[in-house]
């Protein structure tokens, strides 16, 4: 076979391949309109941050639509989802919270006045209630955060919004997700920071992240689990290992819920150094669309630590126990187990009656 003839074939085999791609993604957009950038959208919304690992993106704003959502999104420009440019000076006789979490504080599903801040706000009339949360934060982010910024606006309180399902193995981990991040470990007694400045992200993660904001198909593939892992880790890890760009994830030669003990006595020795007092709120684990919690042993050691350390902690799950036993009404996002109003609405009450 000649040359020409074979180059020919190749051509007509790689068009047909990428009309072949090109009919499906169209297909895969209209069958799962919400899977485009699935499970990095709400990160378009930060950006890397050398300290912090990433954090909220000042002046960032857009739409943020899942399958169970569409809310609209603004940061201000000091990184605060829905903040106001709030000056560090307070206004004489009105004192200030600070509220530190993950994706459930930032408001994942639901619009910026639905959250448990807000809707703590109303309660507090001569109180700001101000919001520090960054979807994927662990403590070890949150006590950063606390020392970098949060502070500097001179709360007379910090709220930690500990959600163990997550932040137990944040904490002890140099990555979350697709994420590198700071990392601490026990050294003579005292907490050591490490994986500083975070190492930006590799060949193989941008890669990922191009697609997955591009391809609707990709992410419905990139979500499949091959022998326990998805198969975008494993993709990553393929391109990083071709081009010996990979970084190796670390761990804290601690117990999850260990480390989690000792990063909240910092943060609660951290704030109490500036006068301001802290309550520790921990999320319950709920599955989808439902409104009981689910109990998990580790969750309990926690707790076990954290009364045993002294430390001011308000468990929601009572809270949820208590509205599920009067009404069927669910706390969570029907696909996803964040809350949704209702579920904010319970916590801001629960939170608002621990406070006041």
């Amino acid at each position: 076979m000649r040359s020409r003839d074979i180059g020919i074939r190749l051509l007509c085999a790689a068009a047909s391949t990428l009309l072949a791609v090109a009919l499906s993604e169209g297909v895969a957009r209209w069958r799962y309109p919400r899977w485009l950038a699935r499970g990095t959208e709400n990160f378009r919304f930060a950006e890397y941050d050398p300290v912090l690992g990433w954090a909220n993106k000042p002046g960032a704003r857009g739409r943020f639509a899942q399958d169970d959502f569409d809310t609209a999104v603004t940061v201000d420009s000091r990184g605060m989802r829905g903040g106001k440019d709030t000056p560090y000076a307070r206004r004489p006789g009105v004192s200030r919270i600070a509220v530190l979490g993950d994706s459930f504080t930032w408001g994942y599903g639901v619009e910026e006045s639905q959250r448990f801040t807000e809707l703590l706000q109303e309660k507090l009339p001569r109180t700001e209630v101000l919001n520090f949360g960054c979807s994927g934060y662990g403590q070890d982010q949150e006590w950063l955060l606390l020392r970098q910024e949060a502070l500097k606006y001179g709360p007379s309180l910090v709220i930690v919004m500990v959600h163990p399902a997550s932040d137990l193995d944040d904490n002890t981990n140099s990555y979350r997700g697709l994420y590198e991040k700071p990392l601490f470990y026990l050294q003579d007694g005292k907490l050591r920071l490490t994986n500083v400045p975070v190492p930006p992200a590799t060949p193989g993660k941008k890669l990922h992240r191009a697609l997955s904001r591009r391809l609707t198909l990709w992410n419905l593939a990139a979500n499949v689990r091959w022998r326990g892992l998805a198969l975008s880790a494993r993709f990553i890890g393929l391109v990083d290992g071709l081009l010996g760009t990979g970084v190796r994830n670390r761990q804290a030669a601690l117990a999850p819920d260990e480390m989690t003990c000792l990063l909240a006595r910092e943060i609660d020795r951290t704030a109490r150094s500036r006068g301001a007092k802290t309550l520790f709120v921990l999320i319950p684990d709920v599955l989808p669309a439902g409104n009981r919690p689910v109990e998990q042993p580790r969750f309990e050691a926690l707790r076990r630590r954290l009364r045993e350390s002294r430390l001011p902690v308000l468990d929601l799950a009572a809270a949820f126990e208590a509205h599920a036993s009067r009404s069927a009404e669910p706390l969570t996002l029907a696909h996803d187990p964040h809350w949704n109003h209702a579920g904010h609405k319970v916590a801001s009450q629960a939170i608002y009656e621990a406070v006041r």
